[in-house]
């Protein structure tokens, strides 16, 4: 007759087979649950200093606008605060993240600044709904984005065509001429 004991840890469940097994591994389960947060978030907090954007931002709300269903939207429940564009451009682990004031403090800063250039809007708060400038000033950003890359394929183009029409004679005449009027070891 045995007795089987089930508990969840986190988002593991483990299950010993009786007492003595319970009562000599049930405390090793949380520690090492989190030591490995611990670990986890010690690299995730030694990455690059988090920066949002403002097109980031605002693409955020728009994502969230665009993936829901039309009963969210008709609910009014299609809105995001601050904290939520933070873990959707930066995972969960912005939350704990010891500069995570300054982080939120700069998307708050953002939201206003789209609030007043009539991207979205705010909705009570701190919850933020695009408007349909929003698909508007996303699209002219990315239009632009892609204009620049043209016109730097473009530059490089007429860089590399400029050196092709180098007389490579003289280049090569007067870097022969280098070598030799050195004197020799």
């Amino acid at each position: 007759h045995s007795l089987d004991i089930t508990r969840k840890y986190y988002e593991h469940i483990v299950t010993y087979t009786g007492e003595v097994e319970f009562i000599f591994k049930d405390w090793w389960h949380p520690f090492v649950f989190r030591f490995k947060e611990w670990v986890l978030q010690s690299r995730y907090q030694s990455m690059t200093p988090i920066r949002a954007e403002r097109l980031d931002v605002l693409k955020a709300v728009l994502d969230k606008r665009l993936n829901d269903n039309d009963y969210e939207y008709i609910l009014k429940n299609d809105t995001l605060n601050s904290q939520q564009v933070m873990v959707k451009l930066f995972g969960p682990r912005v939350l704990h993240h010891a500069e995570g004031g300054r982080i939120s403090s700069r998307i708050d800063l953002i939201l206003k600044s789209l609030v007043e250039s009539g991207d979205i809007e705010s909705v009570g708060d701190d919850s933020f709904r695009p408007l349909g400038r929003a698909i508007t000033t996303v699209s002219q950003a990315e239009t632009d984005d892609r204009r620049h890359r043209d016109t730097r394929r473009l530059t490089l183009a007429a860089i590399f065509f400029a050196a092709v029409a180098v007389d490579w004679g003289k280049i090569y005449g007067w870097i022969s001429g280098w070598f030799a009027s050195r004197p020799s070891p």
